[in-house]
C-alpha cells in the first residue's frame, strides 16, 4: 500500500512540474495580475456578484484597496470567478478573453506565490 501511495505522490509531483512549465510558457505575473484586477472590476460593476464575493471572503469593501496588491487576494478573486461557470463566462465575454485565462492566471499565481 505504501508503494502505491508513494507512486501516486511522485506522479502528482511530476504533473505539477509539467503544469508549472506549461503555465510559465503562456502566462506571466503581469498578465495574471491584470486578469485578477479585471475580474475585481467586473465584480464591482455587478453588485450581486460583488456582495456575494465580499460575504464569502469576509472582507469589507474598504479593505479591498489595500488587499488587491496581495497575491493571496488576487488568487481569491480568480478562485471566486472560476467556481461559477456563468460568472466565469460572463466575465470572459466582457473582458474579451478565453474562459481558460482566469484559470491559468489562478494557477500561475498559486504556483508562484
Amino acid at each position: 500500500m505504501f508503494k502505491i501511495v508513494l507512486l501516486f505522490y511522485i506522479n502528482l509531483f511530476k504533473l505539477s512540474i509539467i503544469n508549472n512549465k506549461i503555465i510559465r510558457e503562456f502566462m506571466n505575473n503581469h498578465q495574471a495580475e491584470n486578469i485578477a484586477i479585471a475580474a475585481l472590476q467586473y465584480l464591482a460593476a455587478h453588485e450581486t456578484y460583488f456582495d456575494h464575493f465580499l460575504a464569502s471572503s469576509g472582507m469589507e469593501a474598504a479593505q479591498i484597496k489595500q488587499a488587491i496588491t496581495t497575491v493571496d487576494f488576487q488568487i481569491s478573486i480568480l478562485d471566486f470567478i472560476c467556481l461559477d461557470e456563468s460568472l466565469l463566462l460572463s466575465f470572459c465575454q466582457t473582458a474579451e478573453i478565453e474562459p481558460a485565462e482566469p484559470y491559468k492566471a489562478f494557477q500561475y499565481l498559486s504556483y508562484h506565490n
